[in-house]
């Protein structure tokens, strides 16, 4: 069985090693061949050259993909990790369809079908993650699903898989207040890779997830959440150092109550 793991990084090289350090960990003695995907979204000092660096990476195999550069290197038998660099940052949702466009288009999921995740660079996973993540089987033949989400600092449940929008207000909340749901976009599993959609990309941050999960509906993918599996998620890391913050999400949640 292959997994692949697509991370995006801007600006958080230091987390994304944290990331990246956690799932080796995890994958060991797991029966499946773990393929990390990680995109720079053009942070203003190359994100992957520290990435690369911090891991102690030295011997790795150039190549491009869609024109950007383009580098793998093997940790283990088991685990490797391409790096992709961006030339602009276009948002979240485009760093991910960069690192799903790479899994649909080189690699080959098409033998067993595999899983992907896309996962926040502001994440650590725990030993027996990944192996949950094998375990957890469903009937659908489309899925797409979520974990618990803890807060990395305070140990509380940051959200149960789901977040919820009230589409009169647009208000948001990882509590269920109402009825429409989206799957929470710092953990997102899915498989039968080869008819996973793309984001919209006219969604720069926020809202990005909720969108997609609409996305994955009309696609004919069933929403699901497994409780029984967690990862832990260092709240906002990944998009505090953005000044422009409350401007985009609310131009985010604008374009999401008009779509």
């Amino acid at each position: 069985m292959n997994i692949y793991i697509v991370i995006v990084n801007y600006c958080g090289a230091y987390d994304t090693v944290a990331a990246i350090n956690s799932i080796i960990k995890a994958n060991n003695k797991v029966e499946a061949n773990c393929h990390i995907i990680v995109i720079d979204n053009k942070s203003p000092k190359n994100g992957s050259d520290i990435i690369q660096n911090t891991l102690g990476i030295s011997a790795f195999e150039k190549s491009t993909f869609q024109g950007l550069e383009c580098c793998r290197c093997i940790i283990d038998n088991n685990i490797q990790i391409v790096f992709i660099q961006n030339d602009k940052n276009a948002g979240f949702g485009a760093g991910n369809n960069i690192g799903i466009n790479y899994v649909k288009n080189t690699t080959q999921h098409m033998l067993d079908d595999g899983i992907l995740l896309l996962l926040n660079n502001d994440t650590e996973v725990e030993e027996g993650f990944i192996q949950k993540i094998l375990n957890y089987n469903q009937i659908q033949k489309k899925c797409a699903y979520s974990v618990k989400s803890v807060n990395y600092f305070t140990k509380e449940i940051d959200s149960e898989g789901f977040g919820y929008i009230n589409i009169v207000t647009g208000r948001s909340s990882h509590q269920k207040y109402c009825k429409f749901s989206y799957l929470v976009g710092s953990c997102i599993v899915l498989n039968n890779i080869s008819n996973i959609p793309l984001f919209d990309e006219k969604f720069f941050l926020y809202y990005e997830d909720a969108d997609y999960s609409v996305v994955l509906r009309k696609t004919g993918y069933v929403l699901s959440y497994d409780p029984s599996n967690k990862f832990y998620h260092k709240v906002s890391a990944s998009s505090k150092l953005n000044p422009l913050l409350e401007r985009i999400k609310k131009e985010s949640m604008i374009r999401f109550m008009r779509s």
